[in-house]
């Protein structure tokens, strides 16, 4: 080595389905990050009830650094839980969990994702609004520890791509794009 030291590698990490044996790990990324932390148990019955999906990042170890908690209902995805370990935070790891489980929706044809998020949440806020969704409402004293009110944001998804036998698949069109595809003035 040169008498320059070299720099420590980033630890990468990855998105997969949130499985039992990540529950220690989540239920303590949890408590670390809410005042008022779900129970492990609203995490064991994530895994098991129908139209209800978790994803989680995991580190180099398998051990999980970020989640996201999505529950499902006709064409329609509710972010029930996202949050990422105080540590590993500003790393792009909760943009990652919301894209991944936004093309995962998509994919199954959600139309509309809502969320809830306090309204002092100043960063997750910013982090929806980069990721579509936009505010349409406040529900006084949602929270509590401390008590406060909650914005719900919304966001509607384009239809998966087309796909016509033969043919390149071809995307629909969003909302707001007119007849030729591109972006209308808002």
């Amino acid at each position: 080595m040169t008498g320059h030291a070299r720099a420590a590698a980033a630890p990468s990490w990855r998105i997969r389905p949130l499985q039992e044996a990540d529950l220690p790990g989540v239920v303590r990324i949890e408590r670390r990050a809410f005042s008022l932390p779900w129970p492990r148990s609203a995490f064991d019955m994530a895994l098991r009830v129908a139209g209800v999906d978790g994803l989680v990042v995991v580190d180099d170890e398998e051990r999980p650094r970020g989640y996201l908690i999505a529950a499902y209902a006709a064409a329609q995805m509710l972010v029930a839980n996202l949050a990422v370990d105080p540590d590993w935070r500003r790393r792009g790891l909760a943009r990652a969990l919301l894209e991944r489980a936004l093309a995962e929706a998509r994919g199954r044809g959600v139309r509309l994702c809502r969320l809830e998020v306090r309204r002092s949440n100043r960063a997750a806020i910013r982090l929806y609004e980069q990721a579509g969704f936009r505010a349409i409402g406040v529900q006084r004293d949602y929270y509590r520890k401390p008590r406060e009110d909650a914005l719900t944001m919304l966001r509607l998804l384009a239809p998966a791509a087309v796909a016509t036998p033969g043919a390149a698949a071809t995307p629909a069109r969003g909302a707001g794009e007119d007849p030729a595809g591109r972006r209308q003035k808002e």
